[in-house]
């Protein structure tokens, strides 16, 4: 069985990020013996926060978690450019998954539309990430999960791994 935390975000009296708070959040989950933590998902208050402040979580749970667990971050927005800015980001930062829903605000025409946007969040201006990284994807109805070792990244088209499977 393997333990995986949504952690919650931590924020100070004046609503901003108190990134402080992670270290303690990270020993925690560590001393709680969980193989990685979810950032910035429903749990986390992502859709509340403002693309960098999404962003500088990620950047400090990555940097506490490292070689501790691994880091899974939610990257889904109800823009199509900011979903990508934000699997870009987490690719440089260094998170071992991505994990979307897809626009929520108005309804995809159909299964193919869901399964378009998520391949085109996992193009994510592959230029600005590190090369060479192998990243798997699995599409479930509403989520999308990118782990670090099945999906290779696709920077010029459609989403390379033939294996995805389409929402229902």
């Amino acid at each position: 069985m393997t333990l995986l935390t949504a952690v919650f975000t931590p924020f100070g009296p004046d609503g901003s990020l108190d990134l402080d708070v992670v270290v303690d959040q990270a020993d925690a989950i560590s001393h709680w013996g969980s193989r990685g933590v979810y950032v910035g998902g429903t749990a986390g208050e992502g859709a509340s926060m403002t693309t960098a402040e999404r962003m500088a979580l990620l950047e400090r749970w990555c940097e506490v978690a490292a070689g501790r667990f691994d880091v899974i971050a939610h990257v889904g927005h109800t823009s199509l450019a900011e979903a990508r800015d934000l699997a870009a980001h987490a690719r440089h930062a260094g998170a071992h998954a991505i994990s979307a829903v897809p626009p929520y605000f108005h309804r995809p025409a159909d299964a193919a539309a869901v399964a378009d946007f998520f391949a085109r969040v996992t193009q994510a201006r592959c230029a600005r990430a590190p090369r060479g990284r192998a990243e798997p994807m699995t599409v479930r109805p509403n989520v999308l999960v990118i782990q670090a070792d099945q999906f290779r990244w696709n920077c010029t088209g459609a989403a390379a791994n033939p294996d995805v499977e389409t929402p229902m």
